[in-house]
């Protein structure tokens, strides 16, 4: 029947040794992988930080303008517009 259960003894594949990598690397492997590591973490730092340098800079040069009146006027409607044009003929 195809339906019976059947034994998996036969199908089961032989299990690779379950090493991290870092056991798998040599001593001088090792001290790249960590110079190249401690690297990429210093670059992110910069970044994450030159980034909230940014936001900080873009919100307040945001609210400096806000409070100055410099913002852009809101567009008005084409209606709006037309009635504007009219009344001035």
């Amino acid at each position: 029947m195809c339906s019976s259960p059947k034994s998996g003894g036969a199908n089961r594949l032989r299990q690779a040794e379950n090493k991290s990598i870092a056991e798998r690397l040599t001593s001088e492997q090792r001290a790249r992988f960590t110079l190249v590591a401690n690297r990429a973490q210093e670059r992110r730092e910069q970044r994450q930080l030159l980034n909230k340098r940014r936001q900080q800079r873009n919100s307040n040069s945001s609210t400096r303008h806000t409070r100055a009146g410099n913002s852009k006027p809101k567009a008005s409607s084409i209606r709006a517009w037309f009635s504007k044009l009219y009344l001035a003929l």
